[in-house]
C-alpha cells in the first residue's frame, strides 16, 4: 500500500502533468502544421482548387481547436484529481 501523497509530491505530479500536456499540445501543433503544408502543396500541384484549400484549412483549424480543448479539459481534470486530498 502506498502512503498518502504530501503537498509537495502533489505539486510535483501536477508539474509532470503540465509537462505532458505541453508535449501533447506541441505534437498537435506539429501535426496540424504538417497537414496544413500538405493541403497547400496539393493546391500548388493543382489537385485542389483555391476554394477547396481554404475549406480544408478551415476544417483543419476547427479540428485542431477541438483537440486542444480536449487536452485542456483532461489536464484540468487530472490536476483536480491530484490535488484532491
Amino acid at each position: 500500500m502506498l502512503p498518502p501523497l504530501t503537498e509537495e509530491s502533489r505539486k510535483e505530479l501536477v508539474h509532470i502533468v503540465h509537462d505532458k500536456l505541453e508535449t501533447a499540445r506541441q505534437s498537435a501543433r506539429n501535426l496540424r502544421e504538417k497537414l496544413r503544408q500538405q493541403i497547400i502543396d496539393e493546391e500548388k500541384k493543382k489537385t485542389l482548387s483555391e476554394d477547396e484549400k481554404y475549406k480544408q484549412l478551415e476544417k483543419l483549424d476547427k479540428i485542431a481547436a477541438e483537440y486542444n480543448e480536449q487536452i485542456k479539459k483532461l489536464g484540468e481534470a487530472k490536476e483536480k484529481e491530484i490535488m484532491t486530498v
